[in-house]
């Protein structure tokens, strides 16, 4: 039986913190999870911030998204 790989390229982490960058924001987690259902992202949630992991397909629906409510991110890629 061949099978093949379909496994998506991803592009890496994005963090929205929970302090003063997004301090203005009513209801960010709510507004976060909407996002992430209504993309299929990957979004881990803690007290101080979320973690989101997209492929590069997924990043434009994300931003536009994000940009709608006010909601800064940002990339928790490390490079050496």
């Amino acid at each position: 039986m061949r099978t093949s790989n379909i496994t998506p390229s991803f592009s890496g982490k994005f963090v929205i913190p929970n302090n003063n960058e997004n301090k203005h924001v009513d209801y960010l987690y709510n507004k976060v999870s909407k996002i992430i259902k209504e993309n299929n992202i990957t979004g881990e949630f803690h007290n101080d911030k979320i973690v989101l992991t997209t492929d590069k397909t997924q990043e434009k629906n994300l931003f536009d998204s994000l940009k709608e409510f006010g909601i800064k991110i940002f990339s928790a890629n490390k490079s050496k």
